[in-house]
């Protein structure tokens, strides 16, 4: 271990080789200004990131209460749904399973991903709005808290429509306190008096 000091900030460096499955602690410092900081490997987690066309989500994907990382693919190519998830320490557990049809779902143009708790089991969620023309469903892959998906795809009715006109910003939350994340369409150009809301069932 070497210590470096500047002021009152103290960096101490660690190296150990010794891999725990996919994880190897390659370096921790720690006492930065109330931070303690980590840097632990990822394994091929770093390499998938790094694909074109990938997006990071954060959620609680195992009901642990610890914020985890899945990479979503919004081009062609993946069939899985990879997630990091968090172990409270700095290091990482990683999978990457199927999701189906739903890896296809999610490279349509006009796809934008929504993260929430969709079915109030207390895992984070992933769903697909599509906001050019031709959908008439919301697809969502259900985290099943240990990095597989159930993946559902039902019809959301004029909603599919609404969530295409110009100007949409599509907002999560939960809109009638019953523990699901609903999906709220706010129109930011002119021409509509209402904001519709999918709640799920």
């Amino acid at each position: 271990m070497s210590q470096i000091s500047y002021g009152k900030v103290v960096l101490s460096f660690f190296l150990n080789t010794t891999i725990i499955g996919a994880m190897a602690n390659v370096a921790v410092a720690q006492n930065i200004n109330g931070f303690n900081i980590t840097n632990y490997g990822i394994g091929d987690f770093a390499g998938w990131a790094t694909v074109g066309g990938v997006i990071p989500l954060t959620g609680d994907f195992n009901k642990d209460g610890r914020t985890d990382v899945a990479l979503l693919n919004q081009s062609s190519g993946w069939t899985t749904m990879p997630v990091a998830f968090a172990q409270g320490n700095g290091t990482w557990q990683i999978t990457n399973y199927s999701i189906g049809d739903f890896a296809g779902w999610a490279t349509v143009g006009g796809v934008s991903p929504l993260t929430g708790d969709f079915n109030k089991d207390g895992r984070t969620d992933v769903a697909l709005l599509n906001q050019s023309s031709g959908w008439t469903t919301m697809p969502v892959a259900f985290a099943q808290g240990n990095g597989t998906w159930q993946i559902t795809n039902y019809s959301i009715g004029d909603f599919a429509g609404w969530a295409t006109v110009d100007g949409v910003s599509p907002l999560t939350g939960d809109f009638n306190k019953d523990g699901r994340t609903d999906v709220v369409l706010l129109r930011q150009n002119s021409g509509w008096t209402t904001m519709p809301v999918a709640f799920p069932k």
